[in-house]
């Protein structure tokens, strides 16, 4: 799958198809399959969808997201459903959000990928957001990702 500024895009071999095509704002950074078969699709500016394979469900900051610029999208190892995003990260657990900012240790508010690399410990490249920060606030290692991008890594131990 593509998520593109003109929806996303879902190619069976031999061409592409919009499975978007149906939503009035059809501008995307990205799309991840859930472990249940769901398609999350992030937007440039009006939240995230969820698409089951028959509807969509629309979450924005009426539902709980921190904001509605939507960056990267990553399921961490429990099905829980992080959003990183322009003012922070949301975390949704199926029911409802739990947000991430400054204010709960972030070292910045510019959250553009969250990472798992194993259970119970995140990565965030610069501007990325920590999904372990899920139970308290949580001391901040700096450490150099292959020369790339300054990285933090936290871990709930």
């Amino acid at each position: 799958m593509i998520a593109s500024y003109r929806g996303v895009f879902r190619y069976d071999g031999k061409s592409f198809t919009n499975i978007t095509s149906k939503l009035s704002l059809p501008s995307f950074w990205d799309v991840l399959e859930d472990r249940n078969g769901n398609l999350w699709f992030a937007s440039r500016d009006s939240g995230v969808y969820c698409y089951t394979g028959n509807s969509f469900e629309h979450f924005t900051t009426r539902e709980g997201l921190v904001n509605n610029i939507v960056f990267n999208i990553c399921e961490d190892k429990a099905g829980n459903i992080w959003f990183a995003m322009e003012g922070g990260a949301s975390c949704y657990d199926g029911k409802s959000f739990r947000n991430f900012t400054t204010e709960e240790g972030l070292p910045n508010n510019d959250v553009n990928i969250i990472i798992e690399d194993k259970p119970e410990n995140y990565g965030l490249a610069q501007g990325v957001v920590p999904a372990s920060m899920m139970e308290r606030r949580l001391p901040i290692l700096r450490v150099k990702m292959a020369n790339l991008l300054p990285m933090f890594v936290l871990n709930r131990r």
